[in-house]
């Protein structure tokens, strides 16, 4: 017979090993087959906080039509998000996922209503074999991203935001200002020194035009091109190494936030690497999954 000692003792380790499972996870994931996964890494830290599942996502096109060619690839890895992010939210007990593009704190009810309004419809038009639309509505659907559609299907799923108000408006900002320089340096190379938008030349594109550019006065190709280098250098900076910083920060908070010890993180495929190390910085462990 165990003694009362004996007997704690034993409840004490396996409350450990339990406790422990979550933040091993990263290093022991084991999938099925039948998902379309290209490969999986882990970056473990020591007493981790936490696990990121990260999957490198492709979004629709900024300003893009969904019907644009632009997308093909987009829509392709949003379908293979989605069914890796539904097995490891039904078979691995995961409820927190965060999503690039929103900012930090729970995604906008409003914005989930209107997307299963969306599927809704969809599957309407389904029954009836409206085959076109139902197509077009899949694709618009999933260009929406995978965790919106998640959530959208399972209220049950805590979906939130990535992104840090300040440096995502700076972003914005830099990114707009990226767009007016190539597209004046697009102007030039054509021959066209007034402020008719390039994009008209090409009349089979569905980009949205952009008027106004603050660069129309310059005629310089060289001095668009010296523009576009400190641009491309602000890119780096913030656009993609300040928003990981604050991604992996908003990551780490809002595990401690919905008292989880993992959860899904869906960013762009150029944030990775630099993701995984604010992430292991912020003392939360990392297996990235990449779809095919």
């Amino acid at each position: 017979m165990h003694t009362l000692k004996e007997t704690l003792k034993k409840a004490f380790f396996i409350t450990l090993m339990l406790s422990a499972i979550p933040f091993y996870f990263a290093s022991a994931l084991d999938l099925p087959s039948s998902l379309p996964v290209a490969s999986t890494y882990a970056s473990n830290v020591d007493n981790p906080k936490g696990t990121a599942i990260l999957i490198p996502q492709i979004h629709r096109y900024p300003g893009s039509n969904v019907t644009d060619p632009l997308n093909d690839n987009a829509e392709s890895a949003q379908k293979e998000a989605y069914q890796i992010m539904s097995y490891l939210t039904q078979n691995d007990n995961i409820n927190l996922i965060m999503a690039e593009g929103d900012l930090y704190g729970p995604v906008s009810q409003e914005k989930i209503n209107n997307l299963a309004q969306e599927i809704n419809l969809r599957n309407l038009l389904a029954q009836f074999n409206f085959t076109s639309l139902v197509n077009l509505l899949d694709r618009d659907i999933f260009l929406a991203g995978a965790p919106y559609i998640l959530k959208a299907k399972n209220n049950d799923i805590n979906l939130y935001g990535g992104e840090t108000e300040s440096v995502y408006n700076e972003s914005a900002n830099i990114v707009r200002n990226y767009v007016y320089l190539t597209d004046r340096k697009t102007q030039l190379e054509n021959g066209i020194r007034t402020t008719t938008s390039p994009l008209a030349l090409k009349s089979n594109t569905s980009l949205p035009s952009r008027e106004n550019n603050p660069y129309e006065s310059i005629n310089s190709v060289s001095q668009i091109d010296s523009l576009i280098q400190q641009s491309e250098n602000q890119i780096q900076n913030v656009v993609v190494d300040e928003r990981n910083k604050e991604a992996a920060k908003n990551f780490a908070k809002a595990l401690q936030e919905n008292k989880e010890t993992t959860g899904i993180i869906q960013f762009g495929e150029g944030h990775e690497e630099g993701l995984v190390k604010e992430l292991n910085n912020a003392g939360i462990s990392v297996i990235v999954i990449k779809s095919k």
